[in-house]
């Protein structure tokens, strides 16, 4: 999961990375709950690599330059995304004295690794006995991505089949006449194939109690 090696040179200038207005490429806020990991750090990684900033999050590759005023300021400026990026709860956790940016980018990490196996266990447990009830098909798949989400933040991935065969089993009764015709394709269709089955399904019952409801 780590990223990959930086670009020998910087590619972007401290006038420009004070100007980067980081809410507009990192739209997600972090936090201990309700947030997927992954999707926060894959949107930093596309930062630091469309501006040339790996070398200030690499443990292995860093190489601090804080005699270097420019590289000092610009480095200062990634701990402010990263505060800016993340829960008051989570700032409260991982802020020290003259933090640096691998300090704070180690730090998060850390912190979103440790007690994986307990966390894994209670989302696994989440996801497995989650049912659709009264949410849309678009809520209900929504929360079981996010679920999925989270437990491969923790290293614990689920494969795709087995996210279609639970999506399966707690489907609605409305729409559980749409299992045995999934099931039976072969290969099974994938999470975002059976999803748009499930909606277009979802909107022909919806019409169909629409033109019983007129005919009433």
């Amino acid at each position: 999961m780590g990223l990959p090696p930086p670009p020998p040179n910087p590619t972007i200038s401290l006038a420009q990375i004070q100007t980067v207005n980081i809410r507009a490429h990192v739209h997600i806020v972090l936090d201990l709950e309700n947030t997927s990991y992954s999707q926060w750090r894959r949107l930093f990684d596309t930062v630091f690599g469309k501006f040339g900033l790996r070398d200030h999050v690499i443990s292995s590759t860093a190489t601090p330059r804080f005699s270097d005023s420019e590289w000092a300021m610009i480095d200062e400026c990634i701990v402010n995304w990263l505060y800016m990026t993340i829960s008051t709860e989570l700032v409260d956790i991982v802020m020290e004295q003259n933090d640096t940016a691998l300090a704070v980018w180690t730090a998060i990490e850390e912190l979103f690794h440790d007690n994986r196996l307990t966390r894994a266990v209670h989302l696994e447990s989440v996801f497995r006995s989650l049912l659709q009830g009264d949410l849309s098909v678009t809520e209900y798949c929504s929360q079981l991505k996010v679920l999925a989400g989270k437990l491969a933040d923790v290293g614990h991935p689920i494969r795709e089949d087995n996210q279609v065969v639970n999506l399966l089993r707690g489907l609605n009764p409305r729409l559980r006449h749409m299992i045995s015709s999934i099931n039976t394709q072969d290969p099974l269709p994938s999470f975002r194939k059976v999803r748009s089955q499930l909606l277009l399904e979802e909107k022909s019952l919806k019409n169909q109690e629409k033109q019983f409801g007129a005919a009433a």
